[in-house]
């Protein structure tokens, strides 16, 4: 995903006021010997390994997990050749916007939006959302 981590070996988002302590999201090498023993099993080995515990598997957007490690282990793990990056897990705020009724002669009856904004210190504010018409809701 581009997101390597820095030459001290530092877990991303570590030590940040959204961090969640001793939760922690692997981004692993997509190897064929990895993709071929499904990205489950390798979480599972790793856990088992460092002394932690696997949370979610992830095969679409990243390959790998989020688990939980005490930080000593979650620092040996970072280290270890299956692992391309590692960042603390972090808590969001999300909140509800509100967007003005539409006219009943437009065609629907509201107006919905979500959004997420989060700010860190190193990376700026960031958000992204999803707005627009959505005549299903309340239905």
């Amino acid at each position: 995903m581009g997101t390597e981590p820095p030459d001290d070996g530092a877990i991303l988002y570590e030590g940040s006021p959204q961090a969640a302590q001793g939760r922690y999201i692997v981004t692993l090498y997509k190897t064929a010997e990895a993709v071929a023993r499904d990205v489950a099993e390798v979480a599972a080995d790793l856990a088992r390994a460092y002394g932690g515990t696997v949370l979610t598997v992830y095969r679409s957007a990243i390959f790998g997990f989020a688990g939980e490690f005490d930080p000593a282990a979650a620092h040996r793990l970072l280290r270890d050749p299956a692992v391309e990056a590692m960042e603390a897990d972090r808590y969001i705020q999300m909140k509800r916007l509100s967007w003005p009724e539409r006219s009943r002669s437009a065609g629907g009856d509201h107006e919905a939006a979500v959004s997420f904004r989060h700010s860190d210190p190193g990376a700026g504010e960031q958000g992204a959302g999803l707005e627009g018409p959505h005549d299903d809701h309340g239905k």
